[in-house]
């Protein structure tokens, strides 16, 4: 199986997403940045549910200098609610990791460029979309090599209280899928009993018509007889 990873470009007004099955990236969404960092948060975590993505990259902004811009540091607000959300719905497996985004904007504008051929606007959600495909390509061009794991829980404690509800969801996603699949069985072996009940039925009729057609045939035959 092919390794699924999500792309975030986050913005105060818009976020990109892309997702890679393998190398292969493509823009997948673009959402519209609300001020509740957890309703953003959690549309990303269904986003990759949806795609059954094993880590997530989340651009980070850094000045020409390496430096980190004001843009940077409300990333790693954002990161943080985002880190909690993933770990209570996806689990301590699923990774987060921070990549530098300088100039992916820049490069997704002279891509699309290059390649508007019909003169299409390139308004900048085209532009948010490929640069997350482009910071994709980036991080699995360069293996990965240099990503900030995303790590912002405070404490073991919120870690472990993370971990509970996530168990507790998937508990509960396992208790749902055993009664729907019981219900499911129920219904099969409903089904058959139905079947086996309609095929006993046509048996019994057809002997019974059968054994009607034999004795009618005993009466002609007797009749024939006495008739000689």
């Amino acid at each position: 199986m092919k390794s699924v990873s999500v792309r975030v470009d986050y913005g105060t007004v818009r976020t990109g997403i892309a997702v890679s099955r393998g190398l292969s990236p493509r823009p997948l969404a673009i959402l519209k940045s609300s001020s509740n960092a957890t309703e953003l948060s959690l549309q990303i975590v269904r986003i990759c549910e949806s795609e059954t993505a094993q880590q997530l990259v989340l651009g980070l902004p850094l000045d020409k200098n390496g430096t980190e811009t004001k843009q940077a540091e409300i990333t790693r607000e954002f990161a943080s609610t985002l880190a909690i959300t993933c770990l209570e719905y996806l689990g301590p497996i699923f990774s987060l990791w921070f990549w530098d985004e300088r100039y992916t904007s820049k490069f997704a504008m002279a891509r699309l460029q290059s390649t508007n051929h019909a003169g299409v606007d390139l308004s900048r959600t085209w532009i948010d979309a490929d640069s997350a495909c482009i910071l994709l390509e980036d991080y699995y061009k360069e293996n990965g090599q240099g990503a900030e794991r995303i790590n912002t829980l405070s404490s073991d404690d919120d870690v472990a209280i993370c971990v509970k509800k996530w168990e507790e969801r998937q508990a509960l996603k396992q208790a749902e899928l055993d009664a729907h699949n019981k219900q499911r069985e129920i219904s099969i072996n409903a089904r058959s009993e139905a079947m086996k009940q309609v095929i006993e039925l046509e048996a019994q009729m057809n002997g019974t018509i059968s054994t009607g057609k034999k004795k009618k045939n005993k009466v002609r035959k007797k009749t024939n007889h006495l008739d000689g």
